[in-house]
């Protein structure tokens, strides 16, 4: 996660100003969704583990190919996207990455501002 969080902020080690600002501007809406009574519980779930969490694109769609292609329709990563900073209206959605019935990956921005527990 810290590597994902680095990447996020354009720094190495050393984290300046500005790089927080672009860390904090993209951590802050996700920090608030996990917050939430609803999302907590599903991000602090290891078992099953229901959000990956901090991974791009690319490493969603590669943890699901298995052996001889992609896994079964149906298998899903959910993940904050990288791509989302504050003010952008999608900053803190989830996305859910799938295999589609026609073993196809699919990507689906998941809104949370309407859902309730």
């Amino acid at each position: 996660d810290f590597e994902i969080l680095r990447r996020i902020a354009g720094c190495q080690e050393y984290l300046t100003q500005e790089n927080f600002e672009k860390l904090w501007c993209w951590l802050y809406p996700v920090a608030c969704v996990i917050s939430r009574d609803w999302v907590n519980p599903i991000w602090n779930s290891i078992s099953p583990k229901w959000i990956e969490g901090f991974i791009t694109k690319e490493e969603a769609e590669a943890s699901l190919q298995g052996p001889t292609g992609f896994q079964e329709p149906g298998t899903f990563i959910l993940r904050f996207p990288t791509s989302r900073s504050w003010p952008h209206p999608d900053a803190g959605s989830l996305i859910v990455t799938y295999v589609g019935n026609d073993y196809k990956l699919r990507h689906r921005l998941l809104s949370t501002d309407h859902i309730y527990g």
